[in-house]
């Protein structure tokens, strides 16, 4: 298997982010992990690649340039072949009330970007897909 090719079996995760930063650190950390990762840096690039790829799992920030993670995710959980794919929810501002919104919303979990080392990023992953 080539560099970046991803083994079938691997779990796909599907990583929406705007920071390029964010995305090339958690992607690296995730494809360690024995993850194959996709990435996007808008919502709507986001939807359309869940839409096309059906992910196992997607890692979406909440606060995105073009919609609100919050208001993707509402939209995940609208979409019938969507709706089932757990969503973890990142947020760089660790507020409670985002949280509980995410949570009400259908989200897994979620997960203070700045301060959630790799090995805990890791960890829930595993507890949401129950591995």
């Amino acid at each position: 298997m080539a560099p970046g090719e991803a083994d079938e079996t691997m779990t796909k995760l599907l990583l929406i982010d705007d920071s390029p930063t964010v995305l090339k650190i958690m992607s690296l950390s995730l494809m360690a992990g024995g993850y194959a990762v996709t990435t996007a840096s808008t919502g709507g690039g986001g939807l359309a690649l869940a839409r096309q790829q059906t992910p196992d799992v997607i890692i979406l920030d909440v606060n995105l340039p073009d919609i609100s993670g919050l208001e993707l995710l509402a939209k995940l959980k609208q979409d019938p072949v969507l709706a089932a794919v757990p969503v973890l929810l990142l947020s760089g501002q660790d507020t409670l009330d985002r949280a509980a919104q995410g949570m009400e919303l259908g989200a897994r979990g979620f997960l203070p970007k700045h301060s959630t080392s790799p090995k805990v990023m890791l960890q829930k992953l595993r507890e949401i897909l129950g591995s």
